[in-house]
């Protein structure tokens, strides 16, 4: 038996025990949680698919084909979103304040999301490219997180907020629809500054050319078996945009707007209770969250089951495909670069209320300007990351 049906029968196994493991959760809302968090992680793996991938493959290859699906996805998560606010949705959105610890922490998460080379939902589904330098980034990412816990509680909670619809109108019908509108507006307008952008960095030597991409764009469907087309044929990125889509809208509905590293400080502080603390003083430090949050059992957290559930289901895209290879490799280069981004990322997180999850995607998604304002001081920062990544860790 080669490796190729080796990996596919473990992977099976695995997607077998996960879906029995689903159903003995503790409610109906977890296993669904957990099931659509396996969806999403193979989604994004299987389709090369992620937040700072957009801005990091902008600047190192110049294509700007990956941003344009994001803001496609952003879209999309728009549109059902005022489509449920005009059905009279009540559940949450992710509607957070426009203050300064909004632009001071996009513009960290920005720069530590280059040295990081991924942002919070990449930090999950990297792991199984590179389990050593993928745990230090998740490692230090989880401490940042719990750190800034009291910031965002003191800073990041504070001032107004701006939920698009009532710019407009109060009508349940009227207000998100304008809302949409304009933030069509705003996505045609990306559009076309990618574009720009793109003709720009390809004119001053940038090739454009990112490997994912030819495969996923290249790749005449007819040369893939019945099989291969299956488990082994990549998504394109307008699949796995619109595959995202649903699992995230249904996702919203089920649970709530997607959001991953608010979880990172809960397992942090897992591990601070195996050495003697206690949930009282946990929330005592944290402030933002209680005692009775830091209680709960990591398979009772509906963000840690959807993690898990991630990290599992980019796992499983590469051993249905037969292409999983085990790499475990810390390089000292590494370890300070992965670090240092899992730290800034974290503690931007706490500022600005989330990663490119639960800030940016469904930050944009509630119809929340402050999702707007996240995603451009977020891309400057990740230039800025980039800049500094490419004369300090040159070899790295």
């Amino acid at each position: 038996m080669n490796t190729k049906i080796k990996q596919f029968y473990i992977g099976a196994a695995i997607t077998v025990v996960t879906i029995i493991a689903a159903f003995m959760l503790d409610s109906t809302k977890l296993t669904l949680v957990l099931l659509l968090g396996l969806g999403i992680g193979y989604t994004l793996s299987r389709g090369f698919f992620g937040f700072a991938g957009a801005i990091n493959r902008a600047y190192n290859t110049g294509s700007t084909r990956l941003a344009r699906y994001v803001l496609l996805l952003f879209l999309l998560g728009a549109t059902y979103t005022a489509i449920m606010l005009t059905q009279g949705y009540a559940g949450k959105l992710n509607v957070y304040p426009i203050n300064w610890a909004l632009f001071v922490g996009a513009t960290m998460f920005g720069i530590g999301m280059a040295f990081g080379r991924g942002c919070g939902s990449g930090t999950l589904t990297d792991l199984r490219t590179n389990l050593g330098s993928g745990l230090i980034l998740l490692l230090f990412f989880s401490v940042g997180v719990f750190l800034g816990y009291p910031l965002q509680a003191n800073y990041g909670k504070v001032g107004n907020s701006v939920f698009l619809p009532d710019l407009f109108s109060s009508d349940p019908l009227i207000g998100p629809t304008y809302a949409l509108i304009f933030t069509l507006v705003l996505i045609l307008l990306l559009v076309w500054l990618t574009f720009f952008v793109q003709k720009k960095l390809t004119s001053k030597g940038k090739d454009g050319i990112v490997k994912a991409e030819v495969i996923q764009h290249t790749q005449p469907k007819q040369e893939y078996t019945f099989f291969e087309k299956l488990f082994v044929r990549p998504f394109t990125l307008l699949e796995t945009t619109i595959i995202l889509s649903i699992l995230l809208g249904i996702l919203m509905v089920v649970n709530k707007p997607w959001g991953v590293t608010t979880t990172f400080g809960f397992w942090f502080a897992k591990i601070l209770m195996l050495f003697g603390a206690t949930p009282e003083a946990l929330g005592n430090f944290a402030i933002v969250k209680d005692a009775a949050y830091f209680s709960t059992g990591i398979l009772q957290s509906s963000g840690s089951v959807l993690n898990i559930g991630v990290i599992i289901g980019a796992f499983l895209a590469a051993l249905l495909a037969g292409v999983y290879r085990f790499r475990f490799s810390i390089t000292r280069s590494t370890f300070i670069q992965f670090a240092i981004g899992g730290l800034l990322m974290g503690v931007g997180t706490r500022l600005a209320n989330g990663c490119n999850a639960g800030a940016l995607y469904s930050g944009i998604t509630s119809l929340s300007l402050a999702g707007w304002i996240y995603l451009v001081f977020m891309v400057l920062g990740a230039i800025g990351g980039n800049y500094i990544i490419k004369r300090t860790f040159k070899n790295s």
